[in-house]
């Protein structure tokens, strides 16, 4: 994930590592795995330092190399013990903010990044547009907005930011706007499916259901893997009354484990027509 990208380039920072002045052998050579990007490692020697004693800083890093490594419930368990010792630790407040967000916990994610900002975070556009995405999912679109912004001016290039702009114009009815935002994405990268079908669905939302079946239907030829693609063609059917296209592609959708939570009252909608 690139968010996991981020933080390795983080984590790639020595000035980074939770250090002290430890006499423990085992702690030194635990750090040198870490420092050499060997995580398993590192995690099996911090793992043995702790069976013998408590060390906090032995907490905070093996918890930064079960991030690293995805293993984003057990990197949680270790970050949230180390933190009554490192509370206004930027870094950590953000690891942990980040591993809410990998486990889809929004509202706390939301909560760490907050935290994060006030003792000394100063995100870049890429972290501003994860930062924007968790408001989004914890149904605060201004502040969603306020980040993704951010995270558009300072790159103008950002996808991420302008689709989840785009959706955010969505949720509150700005289908203009959200139009918008999708063509600047094709601007960016032409006939990108997902940006196609994304535009499809706001020429839909805004009453011209020709243009956005067309242009969802391009998508599906670039990829038809995208569940998305299928809600929104199941959205469309439904909307002119086709019930058992409708329905088709919503099950369609549902066999490529469509992600709910990205435009979730339009899936309860259809769950409401077809089943």
């Amino acid at each position: 994930m690139k968010y996991l990208l981020a933080l390795l380039l983080l984590v790639f920072s020595n000035d980074l590592f939770c250090q002290k002045e430890y006499d423990d052998e085992v702690f030194a050579q635990a750090l040198i795995y870490q420092q050499t990007y060997e995580f398993s490692k590192a995690i099996e020697t911090y793992t043995e330092l702790l069976a013998k004693d408590t060390v906090y800083e032995a907490y905070y890093n093996r918890g930064m190399c079960y991030l690293v490594l995805q293993k984003n419930a057990l990197a949680l368990n270790d970050l949230l013990i180390a933190l009554p010792q490192f509370d206004d630790d930027f870094f950590l407040n953000h690891m942990i903010a980040g591993a809410y967000m990998l486990l889809d916990d929004y509202k706390n994610a939301t909560l760490f990044f907050d935290r994060a900002l006030k003792y000394g975070l100063v995100p870049d556009a890429f972290e501003a547009s994860h930062i924007g995405t968790c408001y989004y999912f914890d149904n605060q679109p201004d502040s969603a907005m306020k980040y993704l912004e951010m995270a558009f001016e300072e790159d103008v290039l950002n996808t991420r930011a302008l689709t989840n702009m785009g959706w955010v114009y969505l949720e509150n009815g700005s289908y203009e706007k959200a139009k918008t935002m999708f063509e600047k994405c094709l601007s960016i990268e032409k006939d990108n499916p997902s940006y196609l079908n994304n535009l499809g669905f706001a020429y839909f939302k805004l009453g011209d259901i020709d243009k956005g079946k067309e242009l969802i239907l391009k998508s599906k030829e670039l990829d038809d893997q995208n569940s998305f693609v299928y809600r929104n063609l199941a959205l469309i059917y439904k909307e002119q009354g086709k019930r058992k296209k409708a329905c088709k592609n919503y099950q369609i959708a549902l066999s490529l484990n469509i992600v709910q939570k990205w435009g979730e009252k339009y899936v309860k909608e259809l769950i409401g027509y077809c089943e």
